[in-house]
C-alpha cells in the first residue's frame, strides 16, 4: 500500500525509552514511505515539536511517564487538525476514549503489523473503534 499521494510519510515518534519504542522504530524504519522526523519521551515536547516540525502523522504510545496523552490529543486536534494522530492504547475503553478525544486512529496494541501500517499511509481517519479491536 502506498500513501495517498506517493510522498514520505513524515513521522513525530511518542514513546518513553523500551521495547515498545524500540519496536515502534524498527517497524516504522523498515515501513517504506515513512521519514521518522522526530522521536520524544512525552506530551510537552511532542506539541512542541509538532508545531514546529509538522509532521503528517503523530504516533503515540499511551504509556508515557506522565498522563498527558489525551490533552495533547485534544489540544492537536485543535491547533493542528491536519496532523493525523495514531494512538496504540492499552485496552477498548481507552481506545473509545482516544477517538472521542480527537485520535485520527486508536489501535489495540498487539496489532502493530498491518493497520499500524494502513493507519500512517492511508491518509484517512477512523471513527469506527471496532474496526481496530478486531
Amino acid at each position: 500500500m502506498r500513501n495517498m499521494d506517493n510522498k514520505r510519510v513524515s513521522t513525530l515518534v511518542v514513546a518513553k525509552p523500551g521495547l515498545m519504542r524500540n519496536s515502534l522504530l524498527a517497524f516504522l524504519r523498515a515501513t517504506p514511505d515513512v521519514d521518522i522526523v522526530a522521536l520524544v519521551d512525552n506530551a510537552t515536547t511532542a506539541l512542541q515539536m509538532a508545531r514546529t516540525l509538522r509532521p503528517a502523522v503523530l504516533l503515540v504510545d499511551t504509556n508515557l511517564a506522565e498522563n498527558g496523552v489525551f490533552g495533547m490529543v485534544r489540544e492537536l486536534r485543535a491547533e493542528q487538525p491536519a496532523v493525523r494522530s495514531i494512538v496504540l492504547s492499552e485496552s477498548i475503553q481507552e481506545q473509545q476514549q482516544l477517538l472521542q478525544a480527537g485520535a485520527s486512529h486508536a489501535l489495540i496494541k498487539g496489532f502493530l503489523d498491518e493497520r499500524l501500517r494502513q493507519a500512517i499511509l492511508s491518509g484517512t481517519e477512523n471513527n469506527h473503534p471496532a474496526d481496530d479491536a478486531r
